[in-house]
């Protein structure tokens, strides 16, 4: 049986990986608020499930690691809503810089950071730029990213991108773990101005989501698990060519 998932492997098994110049996917989200109707896991979950999708991919053709997940983000722009567990700015950034460079020291050369929640797309890039202004070469992407143009085909809302407990997070979640959400719910919010979402533009400010808000970004209505599965089919299809090009490149 194929072997990609750090934590669930004895210590030679991963320097095996390294001598095999494995590509680590380091999966990064939060826990935080996803309105009424989505577990609070649906970023941190999503990463995990996108990294493991391109492991299985690839397997026999691009050694792959998938690391032990970063659950905890930059939320703070949740936390008027109850279950969302946030890390500050500078913690949340170091949190990264030290997983990564115990990935270095052990002689791993391939590091990709694979993102899954918006509020942590500013500070993980910034990280990447500090660390290889260390020497310490890694890769950062958000998931949706990846599929953005698949993305937009496929939704159906005004919104033709991910928002926040929105379309494709619910399809996601649909097809992924249906029992953990509960449509009755769930509601349309498109007040939050897609400029203001942590993608949408080089700032954001806080809070997005405050009191009296739905702390929904988005048209979930749209959502179906047959949509998921093909947004989570054109993602890991995305990032496994991703990963091919990223293994390929040369770093010291």
């Amino acid at each position: 049986m194929e072997k990609y998932v750090w934590q669930q492997m004895r210590r030679d098994e991963i320097a095996e990986m390294r001598d095999h110049d494995a590509v680590v996917i380091l999966p990064v989200g939060s826990i935080e608020q996803h309105g009424r109707h989505l577990p609070v896991d649906t970023d941190i979950h999503m990463a995990q499930t996108v990294a493991l999708g391109a492991a299985q991919a690839l397997a026999g053709e691009v050694p792959v690691l998938v690391a032990p997940p970063v659950w905890s983000g930059v939320s703070p722009h949740h936390m008027h809503f109850t279950g969302t567990l946030t890390l500050s700015v500078d913690t949340f950034s170091q949190v990264l810089k030290e997983i990564v460079t115990c990935m270095w020291q052990h002689g791993f050369r391939h590091i990709l950071l694979l993102n899954g929640h918006g509020g942590n797309d500013q500070t993980m890039k910034a990280t990447a730029l500090k660390l290889g202004a260390e020497g310490i070469e890694v890769g950062a992407v958000t998931y949706w990213d990846l599929a953005a143009a698949e993305i937009a085909a496929l939704v159906d809302g005004e919104r033709k991108s991910v928002g926040h407990a929105c379309e494709v997070e619910t399809s996601l979640m649909l097809y992924l773990r249906q029992e953990l959400v509960d449509m009755d719910t769930a509601v349309t919010d498109l007040k939050v101005p897609p400029t203001r979402l942590p993608t949408g533009g080089p700032v954001y400010f806080w809070p997005v989501f405050d009191p009296g808000t739905t702390g929904v970004a988005g048209d979930p209505s749209h959502a179906s698990a047959e949509k998921g599965k093909a947004i989570l089919e054109a993602v890991v299809q995305n990032l496994a060519a991703f990963v091919r090009r990223f293994h390929k490149t040369p770093i010291s």
